[in-house]
């Protein structure tokens, strides 16, 4: 399964998405699952460096993405790509929920 963990600030905004496991949806290479989380996850974390221009904190391996916003990072424009990533997320979690789960946390003050 693979495991999605959404860290938000106090105030709502998101700073940390941490995505790991497998969908195990098919075999490896073939699996529209795990391809759509990784185009989704991709695609927003280069768009925010590329588009936007911020060098956000990513760490990433096979079957592991972090992105860390440090709180000077969260403009708007960040955080409006980071929902979008956050909705298509869910919404591969309620078309697939064998293989994909969402889980928000929200930070001590």
């Amino acid at each position: 399964m693979i495991r999605v963990v959404v860290g938000r600030d106090f105030t709502g905004k998101i700073e940390r998405v941490e995505i790991h496991g497998h969908a195990n949806f098919g075999d490896p290479g073939t699996d529209i699952v795990c391809a759509a989380v990784s185009v989704l996850s991709r695609n927003t974390v280069s768009s925010i460096r590329e588009l936007l221009g911020v060098d956000i904190r990513v760490k990433s391996r096979p079957g592991y993405l972090q992105v860390d916003l440090p709180p000077l990072l969260q403009s708007d424009q960040v955080q409006l790509l980071l929902r979008c990533l956050l909705h298509g997320l869910e919404n591969l979690a309620m078309e697939f929920p064998e293989n994909v789960q969402v889980q928000s946390s929200v930070s001590p003050i």
